[in-house]
Formats: structure tokens, C-alpha cells, sequence
């Protein structure tokens, strides 16, 4: 009877006990780190938790059963347990692309628990959005915003702490992809519906890749792993005339994988003011890429793409006065990249990519030609594991050969070749943990240009005084040879063009962030503050300033302040999010300290998402405010071809509707629904010696409705 009574006891004790998990992911590198906002529950009951920002969580024990955890941001995993964990139970995910007929039951937060302060923009968040380029998966971003460069070449323009786009370094899977004659459509050439995350680190991040993230570094990671659909498909086509389909198919299991990927796009020209001039160009691109995968001994990947795009916007009538343009962009590059640990704490790796591109471009009387073939190789050595070793290092070699030769002929003209054929380059990086919540990242990279070492050193602070709170310091210097094909966008005019040659832009960049994780109503808010300051000795500064006719380029200082206010949380089945960012950017165009025109200093975006019916229903909406800003002088020009010397603020609406049927999505939506543009969109008509089409400072696309499904299986 004691006996009996005694195994009762302890059964209802151990039914009653709590346990303690963290779940984590892992990266394509080995590394893991946290996984937070995961959902982890019992198959055979009603108990659950969500993973903290460090990944962890606190369940009660429930008996022998299945332990689930599901994530379309991170994977799955079920695991069998016949008892209590005694210590931590440690879950780890593949970190590769859930299916998505999935359930989401929770969404990451939009801050990574990475030491430098990281943005992630997830699969799940990627599909909120109308359709995407690269540029355009920014729409929900709180410090990421992407806009139309001008009114003729169909360049979409990203901007980050202040700055151009141009000063983030771009990773595609893992590896930095050199500065190139195409690099001013890196933003279009990329599909946000074959990506599985982007991942955005803010300020001097790591020195591993190089001097030229002067503002932070971008990776991209497509689709892939064992988890990827053995079939996906998209297609999208909304009232303004654009069609696309992504496409995805192959084999895969975990340890190899063979896939295609497919993306075609399709977009007349419009012409919304009629008054003859294409503000947005009529589109043809097509992206064919393909990946191997195996994993052995040697982790291995092989990537293969190719890329054309033909643009056309401008005069839509030919005659004296017509105002052509033409854009022709030809890329193909190849990438391969293998690991393996040599030890339990040491891991070898390389990393190659041969990239070979085209750009011609034709802007009235203005002619721009640039050719470009580059290969990179890198070795990189890791020592140490993170969790395991306080002391960590990791060591990079690289060599960078390219052949770049730009031409751009105007009443001048100009050419521009890559100053430096060979680059050899060296990084190393110290990550030491003194104590649990302290991490300290100090590194250093070394490029040999010509007979002069340039060094760039970068240090990072993480502090976690509690696990609600992070705070993040880091600073440190880049720097970055432009390319002639970055004027593209200003050279949509009439002005008389005076060009100084770019040198080597060189700039320091520090700045602070501190990030709370409240527990809220069941789950957790996200409450961050950040500020960083860009601070440029010298940078190729496309200076309007000096008059409505001229246009100078030329080396001059500038700097940036940028502000950032976030609130990202959920009022059950209500998620939300609320961001305040201020810029402050400034420049001595037109001989002296002024802010930068065509940027709006203040900007508001609210998000919301609502699933509903065990969300096979899903709204989302999307608000954005932007305030005033500078416009140049146009003082020059007669009366009735001067704009005012500011633009005016504008609220954009975006709103979408998605039903899930299983594998089969199907959603709709508006974008624009306010209708905000910039009118007029061009300066004077084609042909006037006062015609500017480079001065954009607002929305060109009018309201339009889509319609798109995915399916996968």
C-alpha cells in the first residue's frame, strides 16, 4: 500500500515539474544562435510556451509525449521525450524554409539576438507584401526604405542609416559581392519571392567582408535546404500592367539537394501625367539560377545564375525633341563554397565567385557603356564554438582580380577603369565572452591596393544586463571605390554636367542601440531604440545646388545622423508594429552646409497583421508617413517651370487579403490606396534645356490592385 501510494507521489510530481529548453538554429556557417518567438508545445495537450529572445522557454512537464516546435521563419522539429529533461533541453533546427502550409503560430522579432544590431525581414513577412524585387521586400522595414531613383531609368534606390544603398555591403549566401557596373540594379536583379531571409546588420558590422560596408552589411539567403518545396510557384499580376512568376522545383534531402529557380517579370511602360513621357519604364527581365548541395565529410554548394533586363521609358513620340532611354543589363556570375570541422572547435572553409556583367544605357543624348568580369577567392578559418569557448577567432584571406571599363560619353568624355586589378586582402576578428552577458567583437581588415595597406578596424559591444534587456555599441571605418554607373540616376537631364573622377570614398561610422523584450499579453514587445552616426572625409556628392541647369559631381565631406523608434508586438491574434525614424543628413552642396535635397528627414510606419480561422486568413496593412523635405533650387528656370523649395509630406496605404488552402495561397490586395505621387514627375518637357527627370522625391507608380497565388508541394 506505501509502496503504491509512494509511486503515485512521485508520478504526480514529475507530472507537475517544470523544465527548462532553449531552441536554436543553425546557420549555413555552423554557428547557432537563438531562435526566438518560437511556438513549443505538447502534440497530446494544451500546454505551450514562445521562446524568449534568447531562444529559451519554461514548460511544464506533461508525460511521455511528443515535443513540437514549429516556425516557418526557422523549421520544424519533433522530438520524443520519455522523460523529464534533468538539464536544458537543447532543440536545434535546421534553420532552412518551412513549407508553407505550415501553421504560423508566432512571428520572430524584427531584431535578431545577434551581438551587432541585426533587422530580419522574414519568409513570412516577404509574402506580406504585393510582389517583390529585392527593393521592394523593404515595405514593412522599420530602418530600411527603398524608393524610385528618378523618373526614367527604372532604378529602384535603397536607403540605410541616412545614406545610399550603395554603402551597405551586399552577401549573397555568405559572400560579399563586389562593387560592379551593375551594381545600381543589385536591388532589382534579386527576387524577394525566392529568398528565404534577409538579414540587414546596421553600422560597422564585421570586418570579415571587407572595408565597403560602411553602413552595415545585407545578407540574402534564397530558398534551399531540406525543407524547401520540391515544387513552388508564384505568380502575381496587378491593374498597372506587371506580370511575374518565380518558380522553385528540384530534389533535396539532408544531405543533398538540386535545385532550379525561375523569375520572369513583364511591365508596360506608364505614362500617368499623359503628357508623352514614360515616368516608369516598360520591362523584360528574366533570372535563371541553379543550385547543387551535398554534405559529407566537406559541405559543399554550387550556385549558377544568369540575368537579362532590357528597360525603355522616355519619349513615347520620336521627333527632334524625343528623349530616349534604353537600359540593357546583361549578368552571369557562378558560386561555390565548401566547409568542413577539422575539429570539434575548428572549421575550414572556402568560398569563390566569378561574376561577369554588362550595362548600357542611353539617356537622351547621354550614352553609358560598362563591362565587367571579377573573381573572388576566400579562405576562412574558425576557431573556437560559440556557448562552448569564451574565446573565439575567425581569419579570412581573400583575393579579388577584375577587369571593370566604363565609358560615358555626354558633351565629354569620360572613362573609368578599376584602379586596382589585384586585391589581395586579409580580416581578423576576436569574439571573447568575459562574462555570460557581455560579448566583445574586435576585428580588423586589410586590403593591399597597390603598394598602400588600407586597414578598416571595427569593434562591437553587447550587453545583456537581464534577459529583457540588450545593449549594443559599435564603431568603426570603410571605404569604397565608386563606379561611373551610380550617376545613372542623376544624369536624367538637361543639365550641364561638370565631373570631377571619383577616388576612394573613405568614412567612419559609430552608434548605440538599446533593445527591451517585455512580456505582454502572452507574448513578447519589442521596444528599441538606436542611433548611429555616418560621417564621410570624403564621398562622390552628385551636388544639384548650384543652379537648375547645372549638375556637379565631385569629392566632398558629408554627414548622417539617423534616429530609430520601434515598438514591434501582438495583441493576440493581432500583431503590430510602430516605427519613428529621423534623418539628419547633410552635405556642402552649393558651397555650403545644407541638408540633403529629395530626402525626408521624418518618416511614421504602422503595420498590422491579423490571422484569423487557425490562420488559413490573413489581413495585413501597411501605413507609412513621410514628412517634407528640401527640393533643389530651381530659382534659374522662368516662372512657370520653378517648383517650390520644398515637397510636400504624403501617407501611403498598403492593405492585403491572403487565404490558404493547404499548399495553395491565394491573396489579393492594394497598393497606394491613397493614391499619394509626386506631380508632376518631370521637370519641363523633353527637349527644353530646362527638362529634369532626376529630381524624385515621392511615389511614381498610381494605386493599382493585385492578385497573386503560391503553391508548393
Amino acid at each position: 500500500m506505501y509502496r503504491l501510494l509512494s509511486i503515485a507521489l512521485c508520478s504526480v510530481a514529475a507530472l507537475a515539474q517544470q523544465f527548462v529548453g532553449e531552441v536554436l538554429v543553425r546557420e549555413e556557417s555552423g554557428a547557432l544562435r537563438p531562435a526566438p518567438g518560437v511556438r513549443v508545445f505538447w502534440q497530446h495537450g494544451t500546454e505551450g510556451a514562445v521562446t524568449d529572445p534568447h531562444g529559451r522557454f519554461r514548460l511544464q512537464w506533461h508525460g511521455a509525449d511528443t515535443l513540437r516546435v514549429r516556425s516557418v521563419a526557422y523549421g520544424t522539429l519533433d522530438t520524443l521525450l520519455l522523460e523529464p529533461p534533468r538539464d536544458t533541453l537543447r532543440l536545434v533546427l535546421a534553420g532552412t524554409y518551412a513549407l508553407p502550409e505550415l501553421k504560423v503560430e508566432a512571428t520572430p522579432p524584427v531584431i535578431s539576438a545577434a551581438p551587432v544590431k541585426t533587422e530580419v525581414v522574414t519568409v513570412r513577412q516577404l509574402e506580406q507584401s504585393a510582389c517583390c524585387t529585392l527593393a521592394e521586400s523593404f515595405e514593412k522595414s522599420p530602418g530600411i526604405e527603398a524608393f524610385s531613383a528618378d523618373a526614367a531609368t527604372g532604378i529602384q534606390q535603397v536607403q540605410l542609416l541616412g545614406m545610399h544603398g550603395k554603402y551597405t555591403q551586399l552577401l549573397l549566401e555568405a559572400v560579399p559581392v563586389p562593387i560592379g557596373v551593375t551594381s545600381p540594379y543589385q536591388w532589382e536583379l534579386i527576387p524577394g519571392q525566392l529568398l528565404q531571409e534577409i538579414s540587414v546588420s546596421k553600422g560597422a558590422a564585421s570586418a570579415l567582408f571587407g572595408a565597403s560596408g560602411i553602413t552595415g552589411v545585407m545578407s540574402v539567403k534564397l530558398r534551399q535546404g531540406e525543407q524547401a518545396p520540391r515544387l513552388f510557384a508564384n505568380t502575381y499580376t496587378n491593374t498597372n500592367g506587371r506580370v511575374e512568376l518565380n518558380g522553385l522545383g528540384g530534389r533535396s534531402s539532408t544531405e543533398s539537394a538540386l535545385l532550379g529557380y525561375l523569375h520572369a517579370r513583364w511591365q508596360p511602360w506608364l505614362d500617368r501625367d499623359r503628357d508623352g513621357f514614360a515616368e516608369m519604364p516598360a520591362v523584360r527581365h528574366l533570372l535563371l539560377m541553379g543550385r547543387v548541395f551535398h554534405q559529407g565529410t566537406w559541405e559543399r554548394q554550387l550556385l549558377g545564375s544568369a540575368v537579362l533586363g532590357d528597360y525603355r521609358a522616355g519619349s513615347l513620340e520620336q521627333g527632334d525633341s524625343a528623349y530616349p532611354v534604353t537600359v540593357q543589363i546583361r549578368q552571369a556570375w557562378a558560386l561555390g563554397k565548401a566547409s568542413r570541422e577539422l575539429t570539434d572547435a575548428v572549421q575550414l572553409g572556402f568560398q569563390g565567385l566569378l561574376q561577369g556583367g554588362e550595362l548600357r544605357t542611353r539617356l537622351g543624348g547621354r550614352y553609358y557603356e560598362g563591362q565587367e568580369l571579377a573573381a573572388l577567392a576566400r579562405a576562412l578559418l574558425r576557431i573556437g564554438q560559440e556557448k562552448e569557448t569564451p574565446v573565439r577567432a575567425m581569419l579570412v584571406a581573400s583575393l579579388l582580380w577584375q577587369h571593370r571599363r566604363e565609358r560615358l560619353r555626354d558633351s565629354l568624355t569620360y572613362e573609368l577603369a578599376a584602379p586596382v586589378p589585384l586585391l589581395p586582402g586579409l580580416s581578423a576578428e576576436l569574439m571573447w565572452d568575459p562574462f555570460p552577458s557581455v560579448k566583445f567583437i574586435a576585428g580588423v581588415s586589410g586590403e593591399l591596393w597597390g603598394r598602400v595597406l588600407r586597414l578598416s578596424p571595427r569593434v562591437n559591444l553587447c550587453v545583456e544586463p537581464s534577459d529583457w534587456i540588450v545593449l549594443r555599441l559599435g564603431g568603426g571605418t570603410g571605404y569604397r571605390q565608386p563606379v561611373l554607373a551610380e550617376l545613372l540616376p542623376a544624369l536624367a537631364n538637361s543639365r550641364r554636367l561638370e565631373l570631377v573622377l571619383p577616388g576612394l570614398e573613405s568614412a567612419w561610422n559609430a552608434g548605440a542601440s538599446l533593445t527591451l523584450y517585455l512580456p505582454v499579453l502572452g507574448s513578447f514587445w519589442t521596444l528599441d531604440a538606436e542611433y548611429f552616426r555616418t560621417e564621410f572625409r570624403q564621398q562622390w556628392v552628385e551636388d544639384m545646388d548650384w543652379g537648375a541647369r547645372r549638375l556637379r559631381v565631385e569629392m566632398l565631406p558629408a554627414k548622417a545622423d539617423h534616429v530609430l523608434l520601434l515598438l514591434d508586438g501582438a495583441i493576440a491574434p493581432l500583431e503590430f508594429r510602430l516605427a519613428y525614424r529621423w534623418w539628419n543628413s547633410r552635405a556642402p552642396t552649393g558651397g555650403r552646409w545644407q541638408p540633403r535635397a529629395l530626402i525626408a528627414p521624418h518618416r511614421v510606419l504602422w503595420t498590422l497583421n491579423l490571422p484569423l480561422a487557425e490562420n488559413t486568413w490573413q489581413m495585413s496593412t501597411t501605413l507609412v508617413w513621410t514628412s517634407s523635405g528640401r527640393i533643389p533650387s530651381t530659382a534659374d528656370n522662368p516662372d512657370s517651370l520653378r517648383w517650390g523649395e520644398r515637397f510636400p509630406a504624403r501617407l501611403r496605404v498598403n492593405a492585403q487579403l491572403l487565404r490558404r488552402f493547404g499548399a495553395l495561397e491565394l491573396y489579393a490586395g492594394v497598393e497606394n490606396l491613397t493614391n499619394a505621387l509626386q506631380s508632376p514627375a518631370i521637370l519641363a518637357r523633353p527637349g527644353s534645356p530646362y527638362f529634369d527627370a532626376s529630381m524624385v522625391w515621392g511615389v511614381l507608380e498610381p494605386r493599382f490592385l493585385y492578385l497573386g497565388m503560391r503553391w508548393s508541394r
